[in-house]
């Protein structure tokens, strides 16, 4: 049989790991079962898990196991599982840009647990005005207040964060046209009663979005491209 990705292998042995605990004498077969997998392939991960460890992969850092023929023995607790969570900058960023896509609160414990494993309370703070940090509402719950707004052709006003912008956002009113997903991105094209042209407008930098009572006469052809038009460009 040929042997699996090594990336699909590692999420495997990464799976495994939790369950891992000192002193636990768990059965092949439950690991094979939680896993979807077989007997067979439970015993090739965990053999591979006893030569993984933490730096300096000395034999108190790897992760000792007694693999046996129809159970598996933890004698230390797996190292990787002894160390706090401490995120990286980009990895902070991923989480927290995926939780408040999500529409989940700045004020969620997972946000103020996942900020202290960060190692920095500053750094969502140095983020505000770099990224989508801690919006008024999330991108689901604006999702559909704009989409009751285009069903009933009523204007919006948004507090709208770009590059250079106060972090709270700039105030404009859209009569919104169509909701357009690009790579896995939100965007609302509008008429921008500011600018006086339709624009685009990426959902997770909406800080805030009020439908007002004003309606407007919704367009026959509505733009769903949210890349600039290059044909004029030299």
């Amino acid at each position: 049989m040929a042997r699996q990705p090594s990336a699909l292998r590692a999420r495997e042995m990464l799976a495994l790991l939790p369950t891992l605990r000192r002193g636990a004498t768990i059965r092949l077969a439950d690991l094979a079962a939680a896993l979807g997998s077989t007997h067979d392939h439970v015993v090739e991960l965990l053999e591979d898990l006893v030569f993984c460890g933490v730096p300096p992969f000395s034999p108190d850092t790897l992760i000792d196991l007694d693999i046996q023929a129809d159970s598996v023995t933890v004698n230390s607790e797996p190292p990787a599982l002894s160390r706090p969570l401490r995120l990286t900058r980009a990895e902070l960023r991923a989480v927290l840009a995926a939780l408040e896509t999500a529409g989940v609160d700045p004020e969620d414990p997972l946000v103020q647990k996942l900020t202290e494993a960060a190692g920095s309370a500053g750094a969502v703070d140095a983020l505000a005005s770099t990224l989508r940090a801690q919006p008024e509402i999330g991108a689901a719950e604006t999702y559909a207040l704009l989409a009751d707004a285009i069903e009933t052709s009523r204007k919006v006003r948004l507090s709208y964060w770009s590059l250079g912008d106060d972090p709270r956002g700039r105030q404009r009113v859209v009569q919104p046209h169509a909701l357009v997903n690009r790579t896995g991105v939100w965007y609302l094209t509008a008429f921008c009663e500011s600018a006086g042209a339709v624009r685009t407008f990426r959902l997770d930098r909406i800080r805030e979005a009020t439908v007002l009572d004003e309606g407007f006469p919704p367009p026959a052809d509505p733009q769903t491209a949210v890349v600039p038009d290059t044909a004029g460009l030299p």
